[in-house]
C-alpha cells in the first residue's frame, strides 16, 4: 500500500500504522508513505466534492473508491425524551461538529417547541472553553445579526432555519416538515449527501440509528455505506 497523507493531517495515519506494527511488525514492509502516488493498481481517496471531481478524472484508469462531502442529520418528532435530546447534543458537539458523522441539521415538525432541545444543548458547557470554537460562534452570531436572520441561540450554539445540510462551526441548521411523506422525499433527494440519520422514528427508513451513536460507528458502518473490504477483495 502507498499512503499519501492529507497536508492538513500528516499525523494520525502514521500513528495508527505504528500502533498496528506493535502487534504485527511485518506490516511496516507492506506500507510506504509517499508524497506522490506511483504505479498503483487501485485507489481509495477522500476529499471535498471538488477534489472528488478531480480524482474521478485523474484515477479513471484504475478501480477507485472515492469520498466527497457528507453530513449527518437528525429527525425529531417532538416526543423525544430528555435522555434522547442529551444524546443528540453529543452527536452535534463531539469533535466540534467537524466530522461527517456529526449532526449538522435537524428536521422538526411544524410548530416545534425548541425549549427542551435548547436546555439539552446548554448542558455542553465544556465547549465554551475552546477559544477557536467560541471565535466562530461570535463571528457567525455577528453575521446573522447584521443580516437580520431569524435564529435561536444558546450560549454555545446558533440554530438557523436553512435548507442546506452543511452548517458553519457553532451553527445548527433546521427545517420544518409537514408529514412523513415530505421527509421521505427529502431523504431520497439528499441521499448521496447524508452520512447517517438519527431518530426514534423507526419506520422512516432502514438506516436510522439511535441518538448519541453517530460518532461511534460499528465495524460494519462503512463510510458512505460502501463496503471498503469488499472493494479490496474484488480487485
Amino acid at each position: 500500500a502507498q499512503i499519501k497523507c492529507s497536508s492538513k493531517d500528516p499525523y494520525v495515519m502514521p500513528h495508527l500504522i505504528e500502533r498496528m506494527a506493535q502487534n504485527d511488525p511485518d506490516i511496516l514492509s507492506q506500507i510506504t508513505f509517499v508524497d506522490r502516488l506511483d504505479q498503483y493498481d487501485a485507489v481509495i481517496a477522500t476529499g471535498s466534492d471538488n477534489a472528488r471531481m478531480h480524482f474521478e478524472y485523474y484515477f479513471r484508469h484504475v478501480p477507485f473508491l472515492l469520498r466527497g462531502n457528507r453530513n449527518s442529520i437528525a429527525i425529531l418528532s417532538g416526543d423525544e425524551t430528555e435522555e434522547e435530546l442529551m444524546a443528540l447534543s453529543q452527536d452535534i458537539f463531539s469533535y466540534y461538529g467537524l466530522g461527517c458523522r456529526n449532526v449538522s441539521k435537524i428536521y422538526v415538525p411544524n410548530q416545534y417547541d425548541f425549549s427542551n432541545l435548547i436546555e439539552a444543548l446548554k448542558q455542553n458547557k465544556e465547549i465554551l472553553r475552546h477559544q477557536k470554537y467560541m471565535n466562530n460562534y461570535d463571528y457567525n452570531l455577528a453575521i446573522i445579526t447584521l443580516n437580520r436572520i431569524s435564529h435561536i441561540h444558546t450560549d454555545n450554539l446558533l440554530i438557523v432555519k436553512d435548507h442546506r445540510l452543511i452548517s458553519r462551526i457553532a451553527t445548527l441548521h433546521y427545517e420544518e416538515y409537514q408529514s412523513k411523506e415530505d421527509l421521505l422525499k427529502i431523504l431520497k433527494a439528499e441521499d448521496d449527501k447524508i452520512q447517517c440519520i438519527v431518530s426514534h422514528i423507526k419506520d422512516l427508513c432502514p438506516v436510522v440509528i439511535p441518538f448519541g451513536t453517530t460518532i461511534s460507528p460499528a465495524l460494519e458502518d462503512y463510510p458512505d455505506r460502501k463496503d471498503t473490504l469488499r472493494f479490496l477483495l474484488d480487485l
